[in-house]
């Protein structure tokens, strides 16, 4: 946890002040920082995701992937971190602090009593029903097995969990492997359940009529993609991990050669065939290839590239008679404003090459078999 700002006198600015004086990156964001700014009071302590929030008039935490209320007074959750959170925990959250606040990211709550209404019962309900849902999940289940969607970064995974999520009411999803650690999932609540989890983590969880399904992007495309979002100015570097700010700050040739670079150019390939539960810290990459190739030979896994993902969302989906329902891709770089990056990128080809042989090799080990119907 770190601190966000101080122990300050307690005021509440005027809208319009608080609109010249801000400039944060998104204004969904900013959106709950001015209803904040109305309801904190000086003895309060809120925990917050790490982003670029101004000063508060209280004290203020920041939370990643793991939630700890401690001191908590007022938290601000976001709706990607359920899974982040004890779900015992954010059920007696929701049972017995008020909802003061909620937009399409963010549900807001106070331990203590402070608005007029809580947004459980107001015209803005409707941003609640996503937690409700959650909480609801045992219920809401469809099927007696379910699905594990593994979320590898940059390689269309957010736009078909959205799409998954359409179908699978019952779900959950982890930011990375440490809240699944943390708060294991009980499976039988659950359709879906997802994030970015090593199929390690992943494979002792399983029951006997799950399946497991991702998409992977081909390697160097992946992490142009990777390497585009850590340099988008309009990115707020405040939420990236250290990998994403090193790619940020670092020229592409020299983060290529760090250790957390040669990492994140085989990502998909240490997801998919590193034994994280065993502690490998710095995987053999044949010995990861040959594990991921041997795992996903199984029936029970379905792996697609992302360019058949249209194809792939018609398989996982066909038990429920789902039509699939198109909708714009995610996280887009601009090619022609970022043409620097580009050239920056391709001029290290030759190195980044040399790294991600081994994952270029499972790519089309997942192409080829995805294609024969397998």
């Amino acid at each position: 946890m770190g601190t966000l700002g101080g122990r300050g006198a307690y005021f509440v600015r005027s809208r319009a002040n608080q609109r010249r004086e801000l400039s944060m990156k998104d204004h969904r964001w900013e959106q709950v920082y001015r209803e904040l700014s109305c309801f904190l009071r000086r003895g309060d302590t809120v925990l917050l995701p790490y982003g670029d929030w101004p000063e508060l008039p209280c004290k203020s935490l920041f939370y990643d992937d793991i939630i700890d209320l401690g001191e908590t007074t007022v938290l601000v959750l976001h709706k990607g971190r359920f899974g982040s959170i004890d779900k015992a925990v954010l059920r007696g959250i929701a049972d017995t602090w008020q909802c003061i606040f909620g937009n399409e990211v963010f549900l807001c709550f106070s331990k203590e009593f402070r608005a007029p209404g809580d947004l459980r019962y107001g015209r803005r309900r409707i941003h609640y029903g996503v937690l409700g849902r959650f909480l609801r999940s045992r219920q809401l289940r469809r099927g007696t097995s379910r699905i594990w969607y593994i979320h590898l970064p940059k390689a269309a995974g957010t736009w078909m969990w959205q799409a998954f999520s359409r179908i699978y009411p019952s779900r959950i999803y982890f930011p990375s492997f440490a809240p699944f650690l943390a708060y294991p999932p009980t499976v039988e609540e659950y359709d879906l359940i997802g994030g970015h989890l090593p199929l390690s983590v992943v494979a002792p969880h399983l029951s006997p009529g799950d399946r497991v399904a991702g998409l992977m992007r081909q390697p160097t495309q992946r992490l142009l993609s990777a390497f585009l979002h850590s340099r988008r100015p309009t990115e707020d570097p405040s939420t990236f991990t250290a990998t994403m700010q090193a790619m940020r700050d670092l020229p592409f040739r020299e983060f290529l050669q760090t250790e957390g670079g040669r990492l994140e150019a085989q990502q998909q390939l240490i997801m998919l065939g590193c034994d994280h539960a065993s502690g490998e810290a710095s995987p053999d990459d044949q010995i990861c290839l040959d594990r991921a190739k041997e795992m996903l030979s199984s029936d029970r896994f379905l792996f697609a590239p992302c360019t058949q993902s249209a194809a792939f969302y018609d398989i996982v989906a066909k038990p429920y008679r789902v039509r699939r329902r198109d909708s714009a891709k995610l996280n887009n770089s601009d090619h022609g404003a970022q043409s620097l990056d580009i050239e920056e990128f391709n001029n290290s080809l030759d190195l980044l090459q040399s790294i991600n042989a081994a994952e270029r090799q499972l790519y089309d080990f997942v192409a080829a078999r995805f294609a024969a119907g397998g």
